[in-house]
């Protein structure tokens, strides 16, 4: 009986050997180089974590800077706002006290007004019939009737009596065009230029009436005494209100600057937090 030999098995088994030892060659050949490549990797990495933590701490710290910068603001702000709001009320308090002052000086300047008026009409009530005074009087009387009669010529309105000529004149409404006609009119402007005249003659008479008197004399010296202190009063009303005014700007400038002050540390707060660093204190 004849056996067949199996002469294809070992030369099978020798070319898996081969296979796997050119493998097993290849694989050792690559790994210095895949060593390498992951060397790099890491060091790379390690590069970009260093730049983000540097610039991470640049960050906090100009955001650290910001925040110091602020908290100066706000310190002087709040020294500020506690002068201006002390100065502030004294302004307020001295403004209140000469306006005080002012208002009682009006009253009494009125009394010193009435009472030197009140001599005044006692006097020329009392001026005698051939007195200056009286003679002033009778004069511009006559110049204010002549006036009345150059206005009715002018104008062509009926003639007025003697007794109701001054009030006719109060009660007319002369137009736009009438007293154009008025003013055109020289025997109506003579008539005008003479009551002028003797308006003022009057007041010169009268003038030295009261000034000869030593009654009216210590009026008029305390009318004008209370006229000049008056004058002063508003001065120094005029000053206090200046002063109040800057007070009032120098308390807004330092309250602004506070509420600033106060919202650029409430942001910078909130980016050191959102970095996890906190205001104040140095990140490592």
């Amino acid at each position: 009986m004849f056996l067949p030999t199996n002469t294809t098995r070992p030369t099978f088994c020798l070319s898996q050997f081969t296979i796997a030892a050119a493998l097993l060659a290849g694989l050792l050949s690559d790994a210095p180089a895949f060593a390498q490549s992951s060397r790099s990797g890491r060091s790379m990495m390690r590069r970009v974590q260093a730049m983000q933590k540097a610039q991470k701490q640049q960050s906090i710290q100009a955001l650290q800077s910001q925040y110091a910068a602020a908290q100066k603001v706000l310190a002087q702000a709040q020294t500020e706002m506690a002068s201006s709001g002390t100065a502030l009320q004294s302004a307020e308090s001295h403004l209140q006290v000469i306006e005080d002052q002012e208002a009682a000086k009006v009253r009494e300047l009125a009394a010193a007004t009435q009472s030197q008026r009140q001599v005044e009409e006692r006097l020329i009530a009392a001026a005698t019939p051939d007195s200056p005074v009286a003679r002033a009087l009778a004069d511009l009387a006559e110049a204010r009737h002549a006036l009345q009669i150059e206005a009715r010529r002018v104008l062509s309105l009926p003639a007025g009596t003697a007794s109701d000529d001054a009030a006719a004149l109060e009660l007319m409404k002369l137009t736009s065009e009438q007293r154009l006609r008025l003013k055109a009119d020289s025997g109506y402007q003579q008539a005008e230029d003479q009551v002028e005249m003797r308006q003022r003659q009057l007041r010169e008479a009268e003038q030295r009436l009261f000034e000869s008197q030593p009654d009216w004399v210590q009026a008029h010296a305390r009318h004008q005494s209370q006229v000049e202190e008056l004058k002063t009063i508003k001065g120094e009303l005029k000053e206090a209100q200046a002063n109040l005014g800057r007070d009032r700007q120098q308390a807004r400038r330092a309250q602004t600057a506070f509420m600033s002050a106060q919202q650029v540390m409430q942001s910078t707060s909130t980016q050191l937090t959102a970095l996890g660093a906190k205001p104040g204190t140095t990140s490592n």
